[in-house]
């Protein structure tokens, strides 16, 4: 069952976390969306097009319920203008698309996005952690800080192959050709996108 509350703090994590939700008793292809309860006053909501993370407390409201709601704005990783959310007391973090668990991420090189910008974002985010921190991912399941320490390697190790390439002047049709993430593949690229279409995505955002 599906309750409509009162939203009280809306946070956009970034432009493309606007979601809008149609309700259809009729609806015979209506997405599927799950909700898992992180504490007794935080739930994670994961859904087709991405997840929130919300704060919900006994009156039925969206509230800082008690908790210290630290906002962090990072640029130039996802897109110019991203920001993340970290229940201090909790200790969740929510990354909006700064993260996509277990899998390769989208980075919107034409609105500030890069590859170095989500390999620094993931430092950020891990110094804001501890090992008991739950996350929660733009896309993907639940995650811990071993989680987002795997993707913040795999993002290091894409970086420094195509990052080398780029400097050589290497051309895209090239770099495709070499298959310089194919150790990668068989693990990241289940997700969104395989991997010649995540080096296609990203490489001309390289310096």
């Amino acid at each position: 069952m599906i309750t409509f509350r009162p939203l009280h703090y809306p946070i956009i994590l970034t432009i493309f976390s606007v979601v809008s939700m149609v309700v259809n008793a009729d609806a015979k292809d209506a997405p599927t969306v799950t909700t898992t309860k992180i504490t007794d006053s935080i739930l994670f909501i994961a859904g087709e097009g991405g997840n929130l993370g919300v704060s919900i407390g006994e009156d039925g409201t969206f509230h800082l319920n008690n908790d210290t709601l630290e906002i962090t704005h990072i640029a130039d990783a996802h897109t110019d203008g991203d920001s993340v959310v970290h229940f201090k007391s909790a200790n969740v973090l929510h990354t909006g698309d700064l993260f996509f668990n277990g899998f390769y991420p989208f980075i919107d090189t034409d609105h500030g996005g890069s590859l170095q910008g989500m390999l620094n974002a993931s430092n950020t985010l891990l110094a804001m952690i501890d090992d008991e921190t739950r996350i929660i991912p733009g896309h993907g399941p639940l995650a811990t800080k071993k989680d987002l320490l795997v993707y913040r390697d795999m993002l290091k190790v894409a970086y420094d192959a195509l990052s080398a390439l780029k400097q050589e002047g290497k051309t895209i049709e090239q770099v495709l050709a070499a298959n310089p993430l194919a150790a990668l593949d068989a693990e990241w690229s289940d997700g969104l996108f395989e991997t010649d279409q995540w080096i296609s995505l990203i490489y001309n955002g390289l310096e």
